[in-house]
């Protein structure tokens, strides 16, 4: 499949089966997921995809119905008829002109009226490669506002919060130009959806967003608004958002060129550790130490290294205990 697809581009004919498990293993770091995710992009499958897109989109309450299947299935919702066209807000689903369509059924399965797309994969590779970025943070946008409207809704609630999350709208914009589509998003979701300008867990969704992209002061100053709400909030836990700050801090360390400022912002990282219950998010965060120490702790005082070690060494016990 992968040969036949184009993803080697011009290294198909010289690369022997080998290089090429090596170049996924290499290239992907072993996910599977992101592999298959790099064969739906490749041109030639693309180009199949736009293929049978062409005449489908001419229709633009079709090209609505299309882009809401393929999110619905990217966030593993199940493809009822009537959620679809709620989003959607067009009842093209029901029509026979696009269940009986040839290639509508190329993308899609219709068995007893019930409606699965291939994979979630392909969804998340169809709405990357075959809508324009605009559309998609437009259409999401709408159905978000859509959704608010609708919490009185279990089903409806529950994928108005999915499409919050930071982790599952970033995977369905291209690589290109990412980080200014998702900084688009979380600033036009507060004005359409104006609650969530009191609610920490927007801040912290909108600054894991910069953090991915290394934009160390605004997300800082994300997680100060996430600070600020959860505060004014009962019993509210700031597990998550530490854990987020712990990371910038961490990642800020790595950048950071003054030997003496990147020590000390490695120190409030790990203040920030502390707070942060043992469980494998935490293990993760702690993987981080290492990038600091390879990068940096060689160029740090001798007193400094001392301190780096037995900070180290403090946490490991508390682990091992």
């Amino acid at each position: 499949i992968i040969d036949d697809v184009g993803f080697w581009d011009s290294k198909s004919t010289t690369l022997s089966k080998e290089a090429k498990i090596s170049l996924i293993t290499k290239r992907h770091d072993s996910q599977i997921q992101q592999t298959l995710l790099s064969i739906l992009q490749a041109p030639q499958m693309v180009s199949r995809v736009n293929s049978l897109l062409d005449s489908l989109f001419k229709k633009k309450s079709t090209k609505k119905t299309i882009f809401s299947m393929n999110l619905l299935s990217a966030m593993d919702y199940p493809l009822q008829p009537s959620l679809i066209s709620e989003i959607s807000e067009n009842n093209d689903i029901y029509k026979s002109e696009l269940r009986d369509n040839p290639d509508f059924k190329q993308l899609f399965n219709i068995r007893s009226g019930k409606f699965t797309s291939r994979s979630s994969l392909t969804s998340i590779a169809l709405i990357r490669n075959n809508f324009p970025a605009v559309y998609v943070v437009d259409e999401i946008l709408a159905i978000v506002t859509k959704l608010n409207n609708n919490r009185h809704d279990r089903q409806q609630k529950d994928l108005l919060k999915s499409l919050l999350m930071f982790s599952s709208v970033e995977r369905l914009f291209p690589e290109k130009q990412r980080i200014n589509n998702l900084a688009r998003y979380y600033e036009d979701l507060k004005r359409r959806v104006t609650w969530l300008k009191n609610d920490p867990h927007y801040w912290l969704q909108y600054a894991m967003a910069l953090l991915a992209y290394d934009d160390f002061s605004k997300t800082q100053r994300m997680l100060n608004q996430a600070y600020e709400w959860a505060e004014k909030k009962p019993n509210y836990h700031t597990v998550h958002i530490d854990m987020q700050q712990c990371k910038l801090y961490l990642k800020m360390s790595l950048k950071e060129t003054n030997n003496k400022d990147s020590f000390n912002l490695f120190k409030k990282g790990i203040e920030f550790i502390n707070k942060v219950p043992n469980d494998i998010k935490k293990f993760r965060i702690i993987e981080q130490i290492n990038n600091v120490f390879n990068a940096k702790y060689p160029l740090y005082t001798e007193n400094n290294q001392i301190e780096f070690i037995n900070l180290v060494e403090k946490k490991k016990k508390e682990y091992t205990n």
